[in-house]
């Protein structure tokens, strides 16, 4: 989403402020075309993510065109909280929310919204692949970047390179190592 925001109401002159709240954010999602994505991971250690004004004030249209911008079936993915009604989206882990509301309250910010897609890693690779499951780790991604297809893998890679380069997860840099040394 950084480097290609696409249709979402940002201010695309401005650049992401990388001062957003710590959270914790791995290379843990298997999304269309077999892409290894990042979202919120529990087992994942906090890092500091981007962040950017929306051009909306209304909350309803910046959780559409967040959900129309990733391509999801509906809303109910978009994480959120809205300081001004003191509500946040239930699926969210408390952590993640008392980060994001401690976060916004120090920016003067009324609402926050995030996508809230969960890890699928391993159900993903057993869905696809069968045998056992497969947690998180770099040799499972290891694994996984073998099975995949050229033009899968070479999407992969686009995508894990053209994140920001500050936003440093666990796995980010193995990863790196991995997709730069494969046959």
């Amino acid at each position: 989403m950084i480097p290609n925001p696409r249709e979402l109401l940002i201010n695309k002159e401005t650049p992401w402020n990388d001062d957003g709240p710590s959270l914790p954010i791995e290379y843990a999602r298997i999304s269309r075309g077999n892409r290894l994505t990042l979202v919120l991971y529990d087992k994942a250690e906090p890092i500091s993510t981007l962040w950017s004004i929306m051009l909306t004030n209304k909350l309803d249209v910046a959780k559409e065109n967040l959900r129309i911008r990733e391509g999801m079936n509906s809303t109910r993915q978009i994480g959120f909280v809205d300081l001004v009604r003191d509500q946040h989206s239930d699926f969210s882990d408390t952590k993640d929310i008392a980060a994001v509301t401690e976060w916004a309250r120090s920016k003067s910010i009324d609402a926050v919204i995030w996508t809230g897609l969960k890890s699928n890693f391993e159900s993903k690779l057993y869905e696809i692949y069968g045998g056992q499951r497969r947690p998180v780790n770099i040799e499972n991604i290891n694994w996984f970047l073998n099975k995949l297809s050229s033009k899968e893998f070479n999407n992969v890679k686009d995508y894990i390179l053209s994140t920001p380069k500050s936003t440093i997860t666990g796995l980010r840099m193995s990863i790196e190592s991995v997709i730069n040394n494969f046959d």
